[in-house]
């Protein structure tokens, strides 16, 4: 099998972000602080590792 990337603007990570955050139903913060109680859905939670994982490829992240 043949490795795939995509290249993803900062538009693109926004947007992606955007999109991620309409279907948890909820705002970053509130998303992050559920997290922080370990209040989340398993489904919530991968939302918040994808958002994580778009904040590293933007930069935003040092981790």
């Amino acid at each position: 099998m043949v490795p795939t990337f995509t290249l993803l603007s900062k538009e693109d990570i926004e947007a992606r972000k955007g999109e991620l955050l309409a279907r948890a139903g909820m705002s970053y913060d509130e998303l992050h602080a559920k997290g922080r109680a370990y209040q989340l859905t398993p489904a919530e939670d991968a939302i918040r590792r994808d958002l994580e994982d778009l904040e590293y490829l933007a930069g935003e992240r040092d981790e």
